[in-house]
């Protein structure tokens, strides 16, 4: 709680004969908020070990207002000049440095107290009487905080998802020892935790082999890696073999920081399955793909759109629709289902089957067209092979709309 008061004279106005009383007081809280920006700090509270000090914030609002006017004035109002508010930190009475202050709160403090003083102007003021204001005072609302310790193992990634088809996840993995400083010199392992599962959950069921998981080129779990001068050690992660799943997996340490193990998951989606909630596997095939000046819209599952038949392909499920299907519920009209001409030019863009290799398409069955080839058929174009029949309309294929 801070006071905000004023002096404590009464003369005589020349001007009006109007009495000068005392200018309004008050006591108000000035709050600091968590790098977030929403979240409130707490007197006393415990701040994570991550949390970079010169990322806190002075909260536009204040709590615990009392205001009073000794002379009974009325309208009485705290105008905070956040332009002007500080936060200042110290640690024994000491000012955090520059260093100090752009750095994680653990690297520096890790189980250790600070204080925290947040201050700013405030003016409080008064609708009626004279003096209405005594103009801005300052106000400063302490707090003591502590900092957690860090764990003595931890691990964080560029990016916890990446691509099967050679896309690399860059993990940081640091030691530190008791105090919390990084530490240098320590070997840490890794090994498979667990099962790896798919988008839905599922812990097996798919086809195709799962390769294992690779650090720096090498499966997981046959060989160390060690920490260097900054308690650091980076290492790349990739999944060549997967077939689009989350993995599982811990770092373990030593005597060098004390034993520790720490638990982590990567995913590495592959190009054969869409983002979408419905896929079985952890995908990031395009939703279009363009050729010769025509856009074509992927294949539809079929937990998307069910299909009046479906295929299995790298473990998604496809829907098959007929010629009614495809120009109705499929692509909203025959305008929107690609020509033969269309289809064939999408095949000669991505020809020797890249349709499934780079796209991601399914390609065992054909892909139905808008063109006629007699009454009661229309061509289909395997994007595989890049031949092309003339189906019956009642026969069901992929349809990949424009």
């Amino acid at each position: 709680m801070a006071l905000v008061a004023g002096p404590t004279l009464a003369v005589l106005s020349d001007s009006t004969d109007r009495i000068h009383g005392t200018p309004p007081t008050g006591t108000v809280t000035l709050l600091a908020l968590l790098p977030d920006g929403t979240t409130l700090v707490a007197d006393n509270a415990t701040l994570g070990w991550a949390l970079i000090p010169n990322q806190f914030s002075v909260s536009p609002t204040v709590n615990n207002q009392t205001l009073s006017d000794a002379d009974g004035d009325t309208g009485l109002s705290a105008i905070p000049d956040l332009s002007s508010a500080t936060l200042n930190w110290t640690h024994n009475g000491t000012p955090l440095t520059p260093a100090q202050l752009a750095a994680p709160l653990g690297t520096n403090f890790a189980g250790q107290a600070l204080a925290l003083n947040v201050s700013m102007p405030m003016t409080v003021s008064s609708v009626t009487g004279l003096p209405t204001t005594a103009g801005p005072l300052p106000v400063t609302t302490p707090y003591t905080v502590n900092v957690d310790v860090p764990p003595p193992l931890s691990i964080d990634f560029d990016s916890d998802t990446a691509f099967v088809e050679g896309v690399v996840i860059n993990m940081t993995v640091t030691a530190r020892n008791s105090s919390g400083i990084p530490a240098p010199g320590v070997v840490i392992s890794f090994a498979n935790d667990g099962h790896p599962s798919d988008r839905q959950g599922n812990l097996t069921g798919w086809t195709g082999t799962n390769g294992p998981l690779q650090l720096d080129g090498q499966e997981i779990g046959t060989q160390t890696f060690m920490t260097g001068a900054d308690g650091r050690v980076v290492i790349p992660v990739t999944h060549p073999g997967g077939v689009g799943i989350k993995t599982p997996f811990v770092a373990m340490t030593g005597a060098g920081a004390g034993l520790a193990i720490v638990g982590a998951e990567v995913t590495f989606a592959i190009v054969t399955s869409p983002d979408v909630p419905q896929a079985r596997m952890f995908g990031h095939m395009a939703e279009t793909v363009t050729a010769n000046g025509v856009t074509f819209r992927r294949p539809h599952l079929n937990t998307e759109v069910t299909g009046d038949a479906a295929y299995t392909q790298n473990n998604e499920t496809w829907g098959l629709y007929n010629y009614a299907s495809a120009i109705g519920r499929v692509c909203g009209s025959e305008a929107n289902l690609p020509t033969r001409p269309e289809l064939e030019g999408l095949h000669a863009a991505y020809p020797s089957n890249t349709m499934m290799t780079v796209q991601g398409w399914p390609t065992y069955n054909s892909y139905r067209s808008s063109t006629i080839g007699s009454e009661g058929y229309h061509y289909v174009v395997n994007l595989g092979s890049s031949n092309a029949y003339s189906f019956s309309d009642t026969y069901s294929t992929f349809v990949a709309c424009r």
